[in-house]
């Protein structure tokens, strides 16, 4: 996982223009999540990380590839912020804490685990009313619950 941890990075930056403000993550569900997370938070101090699992594979400019991961790195400079919420229990929580951090987005990227999008759609227009909300679900390979969204933040103990 570190040396495609640190491919990816290396690629993703290869065609930044500037410091990287957010970095959108994904890896296959046969990748250890949090060993993902904490090689991606380590090769990326300070950028905020939304990141989910895949399953089967991901796709990337060479195609398709099994057991992967990837990152998408963006650039805003002085244009524009980026923030990440993470809770693993509460999507009401979550939205709660973003709107702590970033009081009026233009748009919010969201990731979630099968049967949690509604309710944190709720919350979201609940918090943020007429911001729009873009997004999908995490996936594994079974639909067994071995799915993930995670941020660069330790999921709690």
């Amino acid at each position: 996982t570190p040396s495609a941890v640190s491919e990816a990075v290396a690629s993703a930056k290869s065609s930044l223009d500037g410091d990287a403000s957010v970095a959108f993550v994904s890896c296959t569900v046969t990748r250890d999540v949090d060993e993902v997370r904490s090689e991606f938070a380590s090769a990326l101090p300070g950028v905020p990380i939304h990141g989910l699992t895949s399953s089967g594979a991901l796709l990337t400019k060479g195609g398709s590839r099994g057991g992967a991961v990837g990152v998408l790195l963006i650039s805003s400079g002085e244009e524009g912020t980026f923030a990440t919420s993470y809770e693993a229990e509460s999507g009401e929580k979550a939205a709660e804490v973003l709107k702590g951090t970033m009081e009026s987005p233009a748009a919010i990227l969201m990731s979630a685990t099968p049967g949690a999008e509604e309710g944190i759609i709720d919350a979201l227009k609940e918090k943020f009313p007429g911001v729009p909300v873009y997004g999908g679900t995490a996936a594994d390979n079974e639909l067994s619950g071995a799915w993930s969204v995670f941020s660069a933040d330790p999921p709690p103990p």
